[in-house]
């Protein structure tokens, strides 16, 4: 299966890729590293890395879906039944960031997928430009902000937006006041 990661690589390095880029699989796998002694399948779990934006089209909702699609077209000639299940419930999973099952690598997956939340606030500020930056050839300014306004809220209604303990302790604070600071601005915001 090693064979398929020049295809990951020209898919992370499409035209259009703002944030959803090899900068952001690279980070990803940073901080995995960082956590391997918590991550029950490191391999798998890797896999899923590499996989989870592989198809992104930011005018697409199914894009987490597409992206498992590949990932079990491309693998499930290598991968047992567990294996291929484990990696498309952390794949899955990231549509509405929601963990697919109790699984404590799941939740783990998430926390590190949404670690940019709670950057220092110059980075995140970079985020939500690179984000804005991938929308804006498929929606105008006014739409995308609607939408992007729906999505902020709905991380701040949740009662914590990280699901691991040791997450929610260093980083739920910063990544509300992130995205608190975002909503604030954004009103005010002209971009084109």
């Amino acid at each position: 299966c090693d064979d398929h990661f020049k295809t990951f690589i020209d898919l992370y390095n499409q035209p259009g890729r703002y944030y959803h880029n090899l900068s952001h699989l690279y980070n990803f796998l940073q901080v995995a590293n960082k956590e391997l002694s918590r991550i029950k399948h490191p391999e798998l779990f890797k896999i899923a890395i590499w996989l989870h934006d592989a198809i992104y089209i930011a005018s697409q909702k199914d894009n987490e879906l597409q992206s498992n699609e590949l990932f079990q077209q491309l693998f499930k000639s290598c991968l047992n039944s567990f294996q291929i299940e484990y990696v498309s419930d952390l794949i899955l999973s990231t549509e509405g960031h929601k963990p697919q099952n109790k699984q404590t690598d799941c939740a783990l997956f998430l926390d590190i997928d949404l670690i940019i939340l709670a950057a220092p606030t110059s980075i995140y500020q970079s985020y939500s430009d690179a984000v804005w930056n991938e929308y804006k050839s498929s929606y105008p300014w006014s739409i995308y902000k609607l939408g992007r306004k729906k999505v902020l809220k709905a991380f701040l209604k949740r009662s914590f937006i990280y699901f691991t303990p040791s997450f929610q302790q260093k980083y739920e604070q910063k990544a509300r006041y992130n995205i608190q600071l975002e909503l604030n601005t954004t009103d005010g915001l002209n971009r084109v």
